[in-house]
């Protein structure tokens, strides 16, 4: 088993692209599949995202976009399984 914490700066890469306000949510989450992906060396198929993960995504609103988000990659076999690091976030 391998595991990776990645830092996504999510505004900046879908900035870069042109992205209409409609769309966003949808690239940034294809963004971080495509990344995870290439960097186990496994298909985008492969690649399983937390639920939690698109919550915190739309958690923002429908045009806007977190500016940033962690997250823990795990790789079982070929599999990739991306949950949102639970230490994430402001503190109170």
């Amino acid at each position: 088993m391998e595991e990776r914490i990645f830092t996504f700066r999510l505004r900046q890469a879908i900035i870069k692209r042109n992205t209409p306000w409609t769309r966003r949510k949808n690239r940034a989450i294809k963004y971080i599949k495509e990344k995870i992906g290439r960097s186990f060396h496994v298909d985008v198929k492969n690649v399983k995202l937390d639920t939690a993960i698109s919550n915190k995504i739309f958690s923002v609103g429908w045009g806007k976009l977190p500016s940033k988000i962690k997250l823990r990659a795990v790789k079982d076999q070929d599999i990739v399984r991306v949950e949102l690091l639970e230490n994430e976030g402001k503190s109170s």
